[in-house]
């Protein structure tokens, strides 16, 4: 996943940084992604995995038609298009990855609803967990590209709204969708941790300090 491109054009917009910072500002965002990519990756196959069985035994217990038809097609959806949303999500990361090297605040539509809700509340609880890493992470970003910034592709707000952003034009229902973001709470964000330590430790080993406030 290669970033550079991307952002080549977004920056051009922007405040211009001396060629080589710029190269390095580059670098260190695309290194992060990857780590960050290669980690996701990991996750979903795990997502894919345990969330058949998961939803098999929440069947089990099921009355209505209705959850029942739910259960199944999504069960049937992470069988049949996992590739498909997976890419769509990595897109919708890779162009927050792109807004952030040309050194904008990264900007997703909140969906409404519950779903907005559900984002809401456990992004909060998430944050409040990795408080630390976030913070870490926040400053190496601020530092990197000498600018402070609220958001950036992989808090746990933006990642909930990316996730479900990837099933924008998918055959799952509303309601499908919001299955799907507690099996990505249940299965992705609870190893959460591991995506931001890849995250601070590539920016780290690309020579990013943590801003001095």
């Amino acid at each position: 996943m290669d970033l550079m491109s991307m952002a080549d054009s977004k920056t051009a917009a922007t405040t211009e940084l001396p060629a080589v910072e710029q190269q390095r500002t580059l670098a260190a965002i695309n290194a992060a992604s990857e780590a960050v990519a290669e980690k996701i990756a990991y996750l979903f196959d795990g997502l894919v995995l345990n969330a058949s069985d998961a939803l098999f035994e929440e069947m089990r217990q099921l009355e209505e038609q209705e959850a029942l038809r739910q259960h199944f097609n999504v069960m049937r959806f992470l069988k049949v298009h996992q590739d498909h949303v997976q890419v769509a999500f990595f897109d919708v990361l890779d162009g927050m990855w792109a807004e952030l090297a040309a050194r904008r605040e990264v900007q997703l539509p909140v969906p409404e609803g519950l779903a907005a809700e559900f984002i809401d509340h456990n992004g909060r609880k998430v944050s409040q967990v990795y408080r630390v890493l976030i913070q870490d992470i926040r400053g190496r970003l601020s530092a990197l590209l000498a600018q402070d910034f609220e958001s950036f592709p992989i808090d746990p707000e933006s990642f909930y709204i990316a996730w479900w952003q990837s099933m924008a034009d998918t055959e799952l229902t509303y309601a499908e969708r919001q299955s799907m973001m507690v099996l990505f709470h249940r299965f992705v964000m609870d190893r959460y941790g591991q995506v931001l330590a890849a995250a601070n430790v590539s920016l780290a080993n690309m020579g990013v300090d943590v801003e001095q406030n």
